[in-house]
Protein backbone atom coordinates (compact mmCIF):
# COMPACT_ATOMS: atom_id res chain seq x y z
CA UNK A 1 0.00 0.00 0.00
CA UNK A 2 2.69 2.77 0.76
CA UNK A 3 4.43 1.16 -2.00
CA UNK A 4 1.71 2.49 -4.68
CA UNK A 5 1.36 5.65 -2.09
CA UNK A 6 4.77 6.76 -2.84
CA UNK A 7 4.64 6.05 -6.51
CA UNK A 8 1.35 8.14 -6.72
CA UNK A 9 3.11 10.92 -5.33
CA UNK A 10 6.64 10.83 -7.32
CA UNK A 11 3.75 10.55 -10.03
CA UNK A 12 1.95 13.99 -9.26
CA UNK A 13 5.10 16.12 -8.10
CA UNK A 14 6.70 14.95 -11.58
CA UNK A 15 3.20 15.81 -13.48
CA UNK A 16 2.61 19.47 -11.31
CA UNK A 17 5.94 19.90 -11.81
CA UNK A 18 5.54 20.27 -15.71
CA UNK A 19 5.62 23.67 -17.11
CA UNK A 20 5.51 25.30 -20.52
CA UNK A 21 8.71 26.41 -21.92
CA UNK A 22 10.10 29.40 -20.17
CA UNK A 23 8.20 29.42 -17.02
CA UNK A 24 10.70 29.30 -14.08
CA UNK A 25 10.31 27.80 -11.10
CA UNK A 26 11.12 29.97 -7.76
CA UNK A 27 14.75 29.44 -6.36
CA UNK A 28 15.35 27.06 -3.78
CA UNK A 29 16.28 28.64 0.02
CA UNK A 30 17.21 26.04 3.33
CA UNK A 31 14.90 24.04 4.62
CA UNK A 32 11.60 26.06 6.30
CA UNK A 33 10.01 24.83 9.38
CA UNK A 34 7.58 27.16 11.20
CA UNK A 35 5.20 26.98 13.89
CA UNK A 36 2.14 28.95 13.35
CA UNK A 37 -1.10 29.38 16.53
CA UNK A 38 -3.94 31.30 15.16
CA UNK A 39 -6.75 31.83 18.04
CA UNK A 40 -10.08 32.63 16.62
CA UNK A 41 -13.75 32.64 18.10
CA UNK A 42 -14.48 29.99 15.07
CA UNK A 43 -11.28 28.71 14.07
CA UNK A 44 -8.41 27.99 16.51
CA UNK A 45 -5.75 26.08 15.49
CA UNK A 46 -1.53 25.56 15.70
CA UNK A 47 0.17 24.23 12.14
CA UNK A 48 3.42 23.10 11.71
CA UNK A 49 5.09 23.81 8.47
CA UNK A 50 8.12 22.21 6.55
CA UNK A 51 9.30 22.03 3.83
CA UNK A 52 11.62 19.12 3.27
CA UNK A 53 12.92 19.86 0.16
CA UNK A 54 13.76 23.85 0.61
CA UNK A 55 12.09 26.40 0.40
CA UNK A 56 11.18 28.92 -2.03
CA UNK A 57 13.14 32.37 -2.48
CA UNK A 58 10.65 35.59 -1.72
CA UNK A 59 12.40 37.55 -4.77
CA UNK A 60 10.67 40.24 -6.11
CA UNK A 61 7.51 41.32 -5.12
CA UNK A 62 4.40 39.23 -6.60
CA UNK A 63 0.61 40.70 -7.93
CA UNK A 64 -1.66 38.40 -6.68
CA UNK A 65 -2.79 37.14 -10.10
CA UNK A 66 0.97 35.56 -10.07
CA UNK A 67 0.75 33.32 -6.74
CA UNK A 68 -2.35 32.08 -8.39
CA UNK A 69 -0.71 31.63 -11.78
CA UNK A 70 2.23 29.39 -9.89
CA UNK A 71 -0.13 27.59 -7.76
CA UNK A 72 -1.96 26.51 -10.45
CA UNK A 73 0.60 25.79 -12.66
CA UNK A 74 2.39 23.77 -10.24
CA UNK A 75 -0.60 22.48 -7.49
CA UNK A 76 0.75 19.82 -6.51
CA UNK A 77 4.23 20.14 -6.53
CA UNK A 78 5.44 17.93 -2.99
CA UNK A 79 7.31 21.66 -1.48
CA UNK A 80 5.29 21.31 1.70
CA UNK A 81 3.99 19.66 4.72
CA UNK A 82 1.81 21.35 6.92
CA UNK A 83 0.37 19.27 9.75
CA UNK A 84 -2.55 21.42 12.01
CA UNK A 85 -4.52 21.03 15.25
CA UNK A 86 -7.61 22.58 15.10
CA UNK A 87 -10.50 23.68 17.54
CA UNK A 88 -13.53 25.31 17.13
CA UNK A 89 -14.78 26.96 20.23
CA UNK A 90 -18.35 28.52 19.21
CA UNK A 91 -19.22 25.20 17.80
CA UNK A 92 -17.81 23.37 21.21
CA UNK A 93 -19.96 26.39 23.26
CA UNK A 94 -23.08 25.63 20.97
CA UNK A 95 -22.85 21.93 21.97
CA UNK A 96 -22.37 22.56 25.54
CA UNK A 97 -25.13 24.68 26.02
CA UNK A 98 -27.85 22.58 24.18
CA UNK A 99 -26.56 19.73 26.43
CA UNK A 100 -25.83 21.38 29.51
CA UNK A 101 -28.19 24.54 29.52
CA UNK A 102 -31.29 23.30 27.25
CA UNK A 103 -33.78 25.42 28.62
CA UNK A 104 -31.61 28.43 27.74
CA UNK A 105 -31.15 26.59 24.56
CA UNK A 106 -34.82 26.35 23.86
CA UNK A 107 -35.34 30.38 25.34
CA UNK A 108 -33.00 31.05 22.21
CA UNK A 109 -35.94 29.98 19.79
CA UNK A 110 -38.19 32.50 17.89
CA UNK A 111 -40.12 30.63 15.33
CA UNK A 112 -37.72 28.64 13.17
CA UNK A 113 -34.84 30.64 14.06
CA UNK A 114 -32.71 29.96 17.03
CA UNK A 115 -29.33 32.15 17.95
CA UNK A 116 -27.18 28.98 19.05
CA UNK A 117 -27.85 27.72 15.68
CA UNK A 118 -26.89 30.77 14.25
CA UNK A 119 -23.49 31.58 15.41
CA UNK A 120 -22.30 27.85 15.58
CA UNK A 121 -24.17 25.93 12.39
CA UNK A 122 -20.83 26.43 9.54
CA UNK A 123 -18.90 24.21 11.75
CA UNK A 124 -19.59 20.55 11.94
CA UNK A 125 -16.89 18.96 14.69
CA UNK A 126 -15.27 20.16 17.38
CA UNK A 127 -11.99 19.68 16.66
CA UNK A 128 -10.08 17.93 13.78
CA UNK A 129 -6.77 17.11 12.88
CA UNK A 130 -5.31 17.50 9.27
CA UNK A 131 -2.28 17.02 6.89
CA UNK A 132 -1.26 18.78 3.86
CA UNK A 133 0.99 18.14 0.75
CA UNK A 134 1.60 20.31 -1.74
CA UNK A 135 3.09 23.52 -3.10
CA UNK A 136 3.67 26.21 -1.19
CA UNK A 137 4.94 29.98 -1.52
CA UNK A 138 6.64 32.61 0.48
CA UNK A 139 6.36 36.05 -1.24
CA UNK A 140 6.64 39.95 -1.17
CA UNK A 141 3.39 40.91 -1.83
CA UNK A 142 3.74 44.00 -4.45
CA UNK A 143 2.37 47.41 -5.50
CA UNK A 144 -1.35 47.07 -5.72
CA UNK A 145 -1.87 43.43 -4.31
CA UNK A 146 -5.37 43.85 -4.05
CA UNK A 147 -7.21 45.46 -6.71
CA UNK A 148 -7.94 49.08 -5.11
CA UNK A 149 -4.57 48.96 -2.79
CA UNK A 150 -2.70 52.25 -2.05
CA UNK A 151 -0.41 53.58 -0.23
CA UNK A 152 -2.52 55.13 2.92
CA UNK A 153 -2.91 59.82 1.79
CA UNK A 154 -0.82 60.07 5.15
CA UNK A 155 1.82 58.36 3.86
CA UNK A 156 2.14 60.94 0.80
CA UNK A 157 2.81 58.49 -1.42
CA UNK A 158 5.22 57.02 0.40
CA UNK A 159 5.60 53.24 -0.86
CA UNK A 160 8.10 52.37 2.10
CA UNK A 161 5.06 53.63 3.98
CA UNK A 162 2.55 51.14 2.52
CA UNK A 163 4.79 47.87 3.10
CA UNK A 164 5.58 49.33 6.81
CA UNK A 165 9.16 49.63 6.53
CA UNK A 166 11.37 49.92 10.21
CA UNK A 167 14.47 50.30 8.99
CA UNK A 168 15.37 48.53 5.91
CA UNK A 169 12.96 45.68 6.79
CA UNK A 170 9.62 44.84 4.77
CA UNK A 171 6.76 43.70 7.43
CA UNK A 172 4.32 43.21 4.64
CA UNK A 173 4.26 38.93 3.76
CA UNK A 174 2.61 36.29 1.96
CA UNK A 175 2.14 32.78 2.52
CA UNK A 176 0.04 30.66 0.06
CA UNK A 177 0.09 26.69 -0.62
CA UNK A 178 -2.25 24.62 -3.01
CA UNK A 179 -2.17 20.70 -3.03
CA UNK A 180 -3.98 17.88 -1.11
CA UNK A 181 -5.36 17.77 2.48
CA UNK A 182 -6.68 14.79 4.66
CA UNK A 183 -8.58 15.76 7.75
CA UNK A 184 -9.98 13.63 10.24
CA UNK A 185 -11.81 13.48 13.46
CA UNK A 186 -13.07 11.35 15.73
CA UNK A 187 -16.36 13.41 16.90
CA UNK A 188 -19.19 15.36 14.85
CA UNK A 189 -22.18 18.26 15.29
CA UNK A 190 -25.20 17.96 14.16
CA UNK A 191 -27.84 20.23 15.13
CA UNK A 192 -25.78 21.21 18.29
CA UNK A 193 -25.59 17.30 19.47
CA UNK A 194 -21.99 15.75 19.90
CA UNK A 195 -21.98 12.46 18.06
CA UNK A 196 -19.28 9.63 18.44
CA UNK A 197 -18.65 9.20 14.83
CA UNK A 198 -15.61 9.00 13.40
CA UNK A 199 -15.19 10.87 10.17
CA UNK A 200 -12.67 11.20 6.83
CA UNK A 201 -12.11 14.33 4.74
CA UNK A 202 -10.23 14.73 1.68
CA UNK A 203 -10.00 17.64 -0.41
CA UNK A 204 -8.29 19.89 -2.78
CA UNK A 205 -7.29 23.40 -1.86
CA UNK A 206 -5.51 26.70 -2.93
CA UNK A 207 -5.48 29.13 0.07
CA UNK A 208 -3.36 31.99 0.90
CA UNK A 209 -3.36 35.16 3.03
CA UNK A 210 -1.07 38.45 3.13
CA UNK A 211 -0.20 40.41 6.09
CA UNK A 212 0.47 44.02 6.44
CA UNK A 213 0.07 46.54 8.85
CA UNK A 214 -2.42 48.44 6.47
CA UNK A 215 -4.56 44.70 5.39
CA UNK A 216 -4.93 41.08 5.71
CA UNK A 217 -6.35 39.33 2.91
CA UNK A 218 -6.94 35.97 2.54
CA UNK A 219 -8.83 33.44 0.39
CA UNK A 220 -9.55 29.76 0.01
CA UNK A 221 -10.97 27.65 -2.75
CA UNK A 222 -11.48 24.38 -1.78
CA UNK A 223 -13.05 20.81 -3.32
CA UNK A 224 -13.76 17.89 -0.85
CA UNK A 225 -15.28 14.75 -0.13
CA UNK A 226 -16.57 13.74 3.31
CA UNK A 227 -17.15 10.34 4.98
CA UNK A 228 -18.71 9.74 7.75
CA UNK A 229 -18.02 6.11 10.19
CA UNK A 230 -21.88 5.97 11.34
CA UNK A 231 -23.05 2.96 12.11
CA UNK A 232 -25.47 0.99 9.51
CA UNK A 233 -24.28 4.14 7.47
CA UNK A 234 -26.84 6.53 9.15
CA UNK A 235 -24.80 9.48 7.58
CA UNK A 236 -24.50 10.01 3.92
CA UNK A 237 -21.11 10.74 1.86
CA UNK A 238 -20.84 14.42 0.75
CA UNK A 239 -19.21 16.24 -1.91
CA UNK A 240 -18.56 20.19 -1.32
CA UNK A 241 -16.94 22.91 -2.99
CA UNK A 242 -16.55 26.36 -1.44
CA UNK A 243 -15.33 30.01 -2.52
CA UNK A 244 -14.17 32.11 0.26
CA UNK A 245 -12.06 35.71 0.32
CA UNK A 246 -12.14 38.00 3.20
CA UNK A 247 -9.73 41.72 2.82
CA UNK A 248 -9.97 43.49 6.07
CA UNK A 249 -8.52 47.26 5.24
CA UNK A 250 -7.28 48.94 8.85
CA UNK A 251 -6.73 51.90 7.28
CA UNK A 252 -9.82 52.75 5.87
CA UNK A 253 -12.98 53.55 7.23
CA UNK A 254 -15.08 54.63 4.76
CA UNK A 255 -17.81 52.33 3.32
CA UNK A 256 -17.03 50.20 0.02
CA UNK A 257 -18.45 46.93 -1.71
CA UNK A 258 -14.31 46.40 -1.84
CA UNK A 259 -12.50 47.38 0.64
CA UNK A 260 -13.07 45.22 4.57
CA UNK A 261 -15.59 42.87 3.07
CA UNK A 262 -15.85 39.28 3.08
CA UNK A 263 -17.73 36.40 0.54
CA UNK A 264 -17.99 32.74 1.64
CA UNK A 265 -19.96 30.62 -0.47
CA UNK A 266 -20.29 26.44 -0.14
CA UNK A 267 -22.59 23.91 -1.99
CA UNK A 268 -22.77 20.29 -0.37
CA UNK A 269 -24.15 17.35 -2.28
CA UNK A 270 -25.32 13.89 -0.85
CA UNK A 271 -24.22 10.88 -2.31
CA UNK A 272 -26.63 8.62 -0.62
CA UNK A 273 -30.43 7.96 -1.78
CA UNK A 274 -31.83 10.75 0.05
CA UNK A 275 -31.45 13.72 -2.80
CA UNK A 276 -29.07 15.70 0.01
CA UNK A 277 -28.04 19.52 -1.12
CA UNK A 278 -26.98 22.35 0.96
CA UNK A 279 -26.26 26.03 -0.04
CA UNK A 280 -24.34 28.34 2.07
CA UNK A 281 -23.47 32.07 1.28
CA UNK A 282 -22.11 34.35 3.80
CA UNK A 283 -21.25 38.15 3.24
CA UNK A 284 -19.86 40.66 5.51
CA UNK A 285 -17.78 43.50 6.87
CA UNK A 286 -14.84 44.74 8.78
CA UNK A 287 -14.79 47.61 10.81
CA UNK A 288 -11.55 49.12 12.41
CA UNK A 289 -11.03 49.70 15.36
CA UNK A 290 -7.08 51.04 15.95
CA UNK A 291 -5.67 52.76 12.50
CA UNK A 292 -2.30 51.60 11.75
CA UNK A 293 0.68 53.82 12.05
CA UNK A 294 3.79 53.30 9.83
CA UNK A 295 5.53 55.78 11.93
CA UNK A 296 4.63 53.43 14.83
CA UNK A 297 5.21 49.99 14.91
CA UNK A 298 4.24 49.03 17.64
CA UNK A 299 1.09 50.46 17.48
CA UNK A 300 -1.35 47.03 16.00
CA UNK A 301 -4.30 47.15 14.36
CA UNK A 302 -7.39 45.75 15.33
CA UNK A 303 -11.06 45.19 13.61
CA UNK A 304 -14.39 43.76 14.34
CA UNK A 305 -16.16 41.82 11.58
CA UNK A 306 -19.67 40.88 11.57
CA UNK A 307 -21.07 38.52 8.77
CA UNK A 308 -24.73 37.54 7.85
CA UNK A 309 -25.66 34.80 5.97
CA UNK A 310 -28.10 31.51 5.20
CA UNK A 311 -28.16 28.06 5.21
CA UNK A 312 -31.05 26.23 2.63
CA UNK A 313 -31.43 22.30 2.92
CA UNK A 314 -33.07 19.92 0.37
CA UNK A 315 -33.98 16.81 2.37
CA UNK A 316 -31.79 15.50 4.91
CA UNK A 317 -28.13 13.66 4.83
CA UNK A 318 -29.09 11.69 8.24
CA UNK A 319 -31.45 8.84 9.07
CA UNK A 320 -32.96 10.94 11.75
CA UNK A 321 -35.19 8.39 13.40
CA UNK A 322 -31.99 5.99 14.17
CA UNK A 323 -29.89 9.00 15.90
CA UNK A 324 -32.00 9.59 18.85
CA UNK A 325 -35.08 10.82 17.00
CA UNK A 326 -32.85 13.52 15.74
CA UNK A 327 -34.65 16.84 13.70
CA UNK A 328 -33.34 16.82 9.88
CA UNK A 329 -31.70 19.88 8.69
CA UNK A 330 -33.22 23.47 8.75
CA UNK A 331 -34.86 23.96 4.98
CA UNK A 332 -33.75 27.64 6.17
CA UNK A 333 -31.41 29.51 8.82
CA UNK A 334 -30.16 32.60 9.14
CA UNK A 335 -26.35 32.71 10.05
CA UNK A 336 -24.49 34.99 11.94
CA UNK A 337 -20.87 35.13 12.70
CA UNK A 338 -19.04 37.86 14.73
CA UNK A 339 -15.21 37.96 15.22
CA UNK A 340 -12.31 39.89 15.68
CA UNK A 341 -9.15 40.69 13.08
CA UNK A 342 -5.57 41.84 13.97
Amino acid sequence: MSGWFLRGLALAAALSAWAPAGTILPVWEKTYTAFDLELDLYYSSIDFYITPFGNTNKGPPMAEADIYRELLRHFFFPRAIVLEASFYPLAWSGMMVRTFAYSTYTNLQWGSFNLVKSLTLTYREPWAFSLFIGNFLRFKPGPGFAKGDAPPASESGNLEGFFAVTGNEVKSEGMAYSGAVLTFGDTMLIQNRLFPFPWLEAQIKLKGDVKSVYRNLTWNFEFGYRHVLSPQNLIEDLLWVRARRERIDFASRKFSLLLNTLVDARIDKGLGNNQYWKFQFIVGKAFPLVKPSAADAKKNPAAITLSVGFTAAINSPYDGKNLNNLDPPDPFHLLLTPGIRF
